[in-house]
């Protein structure tokens, strides 16, 4: 077991050390994407829904309008679960009055902060999550903002309520705005 083992065990072991053990913050390196999918995921495990909207699911659905973002975030999320059940993503086109509702659904940065469909599910039990500037503004709930390659997010608060939504205190204390608060880092 010479210097070449040594090493070696020693690179295995920063490959699977968190970003944070290092003291510094890398998913600056990551695709845009699969960081956003990530998110969306914690922001699942860390929200509560309303017992209906959970009632006789068998997959725990994030939906998004974006074909690309969906296979990433498919291939990002496979094999991942909130509480017993799978994680599933969905591509959509809207939802009709027929279908079962996501949970989450994500709105690209192309798609308009006051689009019909996020008009149509404000009241649902459903968390959006968006991109585009204004998205918190006209009734979205989660706004995702890269600031110096880094992925920030603003939170609406009484969006969620009004969706009878819950999201932990943690993930509030971890927004850069909560409704109505002071921003803690300037986004707007």
């Amino acid at each position: 077991m010479g210097p070449r083992f040594f090493l070696f065990s020693l690179l295995i072991i920063l490959l699977f050390l968190p970003a944070g053990a290092l003291g510094r913050d890398l998913s600056y390196r990551f695709p845009t994407d699969q960081v956003t999918a990530a998110y969306l995921y914690n922001f699942a495990l860390f929200s509560h829904w309303p017992k209906s909207a959970l009632d006789q699911r068998e997959f725990f659905v994030i939906a998004t309008l974006d074909k690309d973002f969906a296979d990433i975030a498919a291939a990002t999320l496979t094999g991942r679960y909130v509480g017993d059940r799978p994680v599933k993503v969905q591509l959509i086109h809207n939802l009709d009055e027929g279908d079962a509702a996501p949970h989450i659904v994500f709105f690209g940065e192309d798609e308009h902060p006051s689009s019909p469909l996020l008009k149509r599910i404000s009241r649902l039990p459903i968390l959006t999550v968006g991109r585009a500037p204004g998205f918190t503004a006209t009734g979205g709930m989660i706004r995702l903002v890269t600031v110096e390659r880094r992925l920030h997010f603003v939170i609406n608060l009484a969006a969620t309520k009004k969706a009878g939504i819950t999201i932990s205190s943690e993930v509030l204390r971890l927004a850069d705005e909560v409704e109505g608060n002071v921003p803690v880092r300037g986004i707007e």
